[in-house]
């Protein structure tokens, strides 16, 4: 027979214990929100790299604190129904018979909606500020400049088209500068210009001049009007001083509309020399201590202007990054963890996204080592040497910022670690991987790059922009240095690996030695040399598979058409055979197996007569235009 539960009343003490228990209840889940939060949201997510990263951050830590809160409630529950409402011992009568509590049904409702809608409103607010577009976006120099990417199985690629105008085809060629590195003049124009303006002028002759001396004149009169007859002479002279001063500024206008006019921009015709293109540097085809480039203007109206592709995205701590985004193929995804973006690459559709790098905890850790250079290498109490040479370049971790006898201690990229001479950190800056986080075929999982982020604007200058607008407009003659320069505008890095470049692309035969084994190679595939099998592998890559290979993912690279995205011009072919025919596994350009007969070398490791090696490349890859 079932028995009678006791009933309490709500002014007795056991109510009055309920609502005490609950109030501490509550507040210890409002703790427990706050510290989980507060705890983890650091921890489990990377470092805040982005402005757009610390306002994510926020709003996933206002998620994390009720989530939390909402597991503490569930659980504290579920602990307490276990123990306040125990069956005790011997009892063996039926539980109270509740139909339910209507306003307890009401308040669980309406608590979780007003959340719901409240983080919905976070949500858009954040997304909205993180997605607004921003003053002087992407700018270089004082001037905005464009960004583009693009998306290709399995590689990154991003042209900077800047405001620096390309030199006229048709203007005289420039003259060296001097030492102020000033935009050069063509020495005819100068000449004239020194020539008409330096005419002597007398306050007789002044009234004579022509329009192009109208300051002159005006001068010239002004001072003849305020001379008093008594005082003639003095008043000449005083004439005669300011019509000189009003010339000298003519002629200084006529000389800078005369430099307008010739629409010249390339500054130097210094000797190249060649530096690996890694994450943090580019080829510096300057002597060392060159001055930084000059001012070039803004180009006017559609004048071209330079423009460049590198593999990884180049930025500087403040700039607000606008990156105008299209996929050559499938859907992508860019996403960099560290920033907190994340935008699709849509085919026939053009996609933005917005980003301003900010500095970390962490700083600037990383350096690119470029050879020869030593790493001191100690285990078990035994020091070691390791020697890199020439045209070596491999990114380090810098493990700390104090010198111990002129060493400092880094990691290298391929898990070396050791110290290098201080005197070798010379660019720092920070890195964070961007992965294509939409699945891409099979060589999805290696189609990631690097966003370089420089400390400052005159980092980002000296280290990389100025670098790659001075060689743009001052192209290397040797074949070599454009192929590594070229090479870099295409998506190779998604599928191959090349360690010279930074690339680790796994669904393709790797390209480390390949000039070593190019004359075997030519042999099985019926080719002419070492060369000819390079440029018939871009060609025609159905040709030959080479041993290893899984697949023929590579497109043809089509010379003819450059409306399609494979266009490779024939001059790019040229360079870019030049460039993989010197990849030897020691180094040295002389062990190449390319087979080229202008293949000479001196004692720079560079080539002897880069003109006789192009038009030998010229020739050999004739075949292939068509």
């Amino acid at each position: 027979m079932a028995t009678t539960q006791p009933q309490h009343d709500s002014e007795s003490p056991l109510a009055g214990a309920s609502l005490v228990g609950i109030v501490i209840f509550g507040v210890a889940m409002v703790i427990f929100g706050v510290v989980i939060a507060a705890l983890f949201t650091h921890r489990v997510l990377p470092e805040q790299a982005s402005e757009q990263a610390i306002a994510t951050d926020g709003l996933f830590q206002i998620l994390l604190a009720i989530g939390a809160m909402v597991f503490f409630l569930v659980q504290g529950l579920l602990l307490i129904s276990v123990i306040r409402f125990r069956r005790p011992a011997n009892d063996v009568s039926d539980g109270p018979n509740i139909h339910g509590n209507t306003t307890l049904e009401i308040v669980w409702t309406i608590i979780p909606a007003a959340v719901v809608v409240v983080l919905a409103i976070l949500s858009y607010l954040v997304w909205v500020d993180n997605a607004a577009p921003r003053e002087r976006t992407n700018f270089v120099n004082g001037q905005p400049i464009e960004i583009n990417v693009t998306g290709q199985r399995f590689a990154w690629n991003f042209e900077y088209i800047t405001n620096v105008a390309l030199p006229d085809p048709d203007a005289p060629a420039p003259e060296e500068p001097g030492d102020d590195n000033a935009a050069a003049v063509p020495a005819e124009a100068t000449e004239e210009v020194t020539e008409e303006a330096t005419e002597e002028i007398t306050p007789t002759e002044a009234v004579e001049e022509d329009a192009t001396d109208e300051v002159a004149d005006e001068a010239t009169e002004e001072a003849t009007e305020e001379a008093t007859a008594d005082e003639t002479e003095v008043a000449t002279e005083e004439v005669a001083e300011t019509a000189e001063e009003a010339t000298e500024e003519a002629t200084e206008s006529e000389t800078e509309a005369e430099a307008e006019a010739t629409d010249i921009a390339v500054v130097d015709a210094t000797p190249e020399t060649e530096v690996s293109d890694e994450e943090g540097t580019v080829p510096d085809t300057r002597e060392s201590g060159d001055a930084e480039l000059p001012v070039v203007e803004t180009p006017r109206g559609d004048e071209p202007t330079v423009s460049f592709t590198t593999n990884s995205l180049y930025t500087y701590v403040g700039q607000n990054v606008e990156l105008q985004m299209q996929t050559l193929d499938v859907i992508h995804s860019f996403w960099v963890p560290a920033m907190r973006v994340k935008q699709d690459l849509l085919p026939g559709k053009l996609t933005t996204i917005r980003f301003t790098p900010v500095e970390t905890e962490e700083g600037f850790p990383y350096t690119t080592l470029v050879g020869p250079f030593d790493l001191m290498i100690t285990e078990n109490g035994t020091t070691t040497t390791r020697s890199f040479g020439e045209g070596t370049s491999i990114v380090a971790r810098v493990q700390g910022d104090d010198a111990q006898g002129g060493q400092v201690s880094v990691e290298l990229e391929n898990g070396l670690e050791g110290t290098v001479d201080a005197s070798l950190i010379q660019n720092r800056y920070a890195r964070y991987r961007l992965n294509c986080a939409e699945l891409c075929g099979g060589g999805h999982g290696e189609m990631f790059s690097w966003v370089i982020v420089y400390p400052n604007e005159e980092s980002f200058l000296e280290n990389f922009y100025d670098i790659q607008v001075y060689n743009e407009l001052n192209p290397s003659e040797d074949p070599v240095v454009l192929g590594e320069s070229v090479i870099t505008g295409y998506a190779c890095a998604g599928c191959h690996t090349l360690d010279s470049l930074g690339w680790t692309g796994q669904s393709a035969p790797v390209l480390n030695g390949i000039a070593d084994r190019a004359a075997e190679r030519a042999a099985a595939a019926g080719a002419a040399s070492g060369a000819d099998y390079i440029a018939q592998s871009i060609r025609l890559p159905q040709a030959f598979i080479a041993p290893g290979a899984w697949a023929v993912n590579m497109p043809i690279h089509d010379s003819t058409n450059d409306n399609i995205n494979t266009y490779m011009p024939q001059e790019e072919l040229d360079s870019i055979v030049a460039f993989l025919c010197s990849q030897t596994a020691s180094g040295e350009l002389a062990d190449s197996t390319c087979g080229l007969e202008s293949w000479e070398v001196d004692a720079n490791n560079q080539l002897a007569d880069t003109t006789a090696v192009t038009e030998e490349l010229e020739a050999l890859t004739e075949p292939y235009e068509e």
